[in-house]
């Protein structure tokens, strides 16, 4: 595999994800996690191991969600495992599939149901229009 760019941002949840690959073991980490999440330890982290053509493995995730205690709303913290594929990964986009839950019990961080998602993530550098591209080192623009 080529030289891949370092930062991908998802084109569907514009997460961004610190992509490494060494040899047949992909892993992504999310990045820009909100600063509230962040402090309390949030996390998705996905790893891959190469099967033939395509990258298979799973997602670990520590995130929050909000349940009921009576009637009053609280957050809850769940840990949880998905499936991810990688079907194509060139230098401009990384394609693939992953498990997204249809529904889910907060409460208990069960997985009531699962369905695959076609993902699509892009160089976060191309996520930007031409004129905001900056010509030269770190402008500071995100």
């Amino acid at each position: 595999i080529q030289k891949l760019p370092s930062i991908w941002v998802s084109q569907t949840t514009k997460h961004e994800f610190r992509v490494t690959i060494e040899k047949d073991l992909f892993r992504a980490e999310w990045i820009n996690i909100p600063p509230a999440p962040a402090k309390q330890g949030a996390y998705i982290r996905s790893e891959c191991r190469r099967v033939g053509t395509r990258w298979v493995g799973t997602s670990r995730s520590h995130l929050p969600c909000d349940t009921m205690e009576g009637t009053r709303r609280v957050q809850n913290w769940c840990n949880l495992v998905t499936r991810i594929e990688i079907d194509s990964m060139t230098a401009d986009r990384i394609t693939g599939r992953a498990e997204a839950l249809r529904r889910f019990d907060c409460e208990h961080c069960r997985i009531l149901e699962k369905v695959w998602a076609k993902f699509e993530w892009v160089p976060r550098e191309e996520t930007r229009t031409p004129q905001t591209v900056p010509r030269g080192k770190g402008s500071g623009q995100r």
